[in-house]
């Protein structure tokens, strides 16, 4: 018994536990932010002005962050690309406001120059009466190597701000995310169309083989948006064992129109190497040359395959003035029936977002404004109606 006992201890002695992942941040503004990296917008002579104040019933301590216009943005925190990460923070606002990850590529020779924003994740900072703890997660794209995490009032009406916390999280940590978001949601039914695979035979065929795919996002901050909402790790799981790397090209207000240009093509898309290349967003002017004109670029240049994706927006049907129906008129004269018309032509995949969209939307019983941040962009909310659509869309 003497000698099963010491063995077991000394088992105990060497097993090595996995180590949590070590915090990027961790902040209870006890001491002077401004001393820790913390910087605002703002005109210091401004009482509406990011302050820091003493809050006797803030959460981590009797000090938080405030402001009513502005921001408050964290110091340069160093990523992996393509690594996830969550934010944990306690918020109490008199009105929405906006919470970004805002992300760069530091000049290793200029570090003490700031450098310009890259690309970045946005979502809503919801109202708050009392303190109320609030996660958020985002991904680090491209060859990012720091972000500063942000937060914004809107309108005037002041948000308070206090422990804050940035560490990485795997996948499956982000699914948990994704899920607990959705929860809170009216479930949503969306069926695909069974034939939408005949034009994504080797995207089908790598989610059931459960082989990589490298995935390019093209458009502007609406793609950004659906970008985020990390849609492709619900495919993941769906499809047990897929790996799907998204990349997002996008610049805002952007379209084809842009892209199709040789220089442009290369840099958003050809040098990413895609599998699948997904052309979405509100931004195209309805130009359907253009979109043509990138299809074919794609194509001449790469074995790619293309999904092209209506944007949300507007939210009711331009030449009718009523929301938009779940069917797609084939002779149409919208944006969604010319673009369901152009895949048919090019022999490309095709996606309604704004039938099954907004019929969910309709259906929920919350109105608009519980989906969006902003009258063109998402909060968590929608952007996960979004990531389920996808998903469904997606799942073989």
């Amino acid at each position: 018994m003497r000698w099963f006992l010491s063995v077991f201890l000394l088992c105990l002695s060497v097993i090595t536990l996995p180590a949590a992942a070590a915090s990027l941040l961790d902040a209870d503004f006890e001491r002077d932010p401004a001393g820790e990296g913390w910087i605002t917008a703002g005109r210091a002579d401004d009482q509406d002005a990011p302050r820091w104040v003493e809050a006797a019933d803030a959460p981590a301590g009797p000090h938080a962050l405030t402001a009513r216009t502005g921001y408050w943005a964290s110091p340069l925190l160093p990523v992996t690309p393509g690594a996830y990460y969550r934010i944990d923070v306690s918020v109490k606002a008199e009105g929405n406001g906006y919470w970004h990850a805002w992300c760069y590529r530091v000049d290793a020779e200029k570090p003490e120059t700031e450098p310009a924003i890259i690309s970045g994740t946005c979502s809503q900072l919801e109202a708050a009466d009392a303190w109320a703890p609030r996660e958020m997660w985002f991904r680090a794209d491209r060859d990012i190597t720091h972000c500063r995490v942000v937060f914004q009032p809107l309108k005037g009406k002041p948000i308070w701000v206090d422990g804050v916390s940035v560490r990485p999280v795997e996948r499956h940590e982000v699914v948990a995310c994704q899920d607990a978001v959705y929860a809170a949601m009216p479930p949503l039914t969306f069926t695909p169309a069974k034939d939408r695979w005949q034009h994504l035979p080797a995207t089908k065929r790598a989610l059931q083989r459960g082989q990589p795919l490298r995935v390019v996002m093209l458009g502007d901050s609406n793609v950004n948006d659906i970008a985020s909402s990390d849609w492709h790790l619900l495919v993941e799981r769906a499809s047990r064992g897929a790996r799907l790397e998204t990349t997002v090209s996008v610049i805002g207000s952007t379209g084809c129109w842009y892209y199709k240009e040789p220089e442009h093509l290369k840099a958003y898309v050809l040098d990413h190497q895609p599998d699948l290349l997904v052309i979405g967003g509100i931004s195209h002017k309805e130009d359907i040359e253009s979109i043509r004109a990138v299809i074919r670029g794609v194509r001449a240049a790469s074995k790619a395959e293309v999904l092209l994706m209506t944007g949300t927006a507007p939210r009711l049907d331009p030449a009718t003035e009523k929301p938009w129906t779940l069917a797609v008129d084939p002779a149409g004269t919208n944006y969604r029936s010319k673009l369901s018309r152009l895949a048919s032509e090019e022999k490309v995949a095709y996606l309604d977002l704004c039938g099954p969209f907004f019929q969910y939307v309709a259906v929920s019983g919350k109105g608009e404004w519980w989906f969006y941040r902003d009258t063109y962009h998402f909060n968590d909310r929608g952007k996960q109606a979004l990531a389920r659509i996808l998903a469904a869309y997606f799942t073989p």
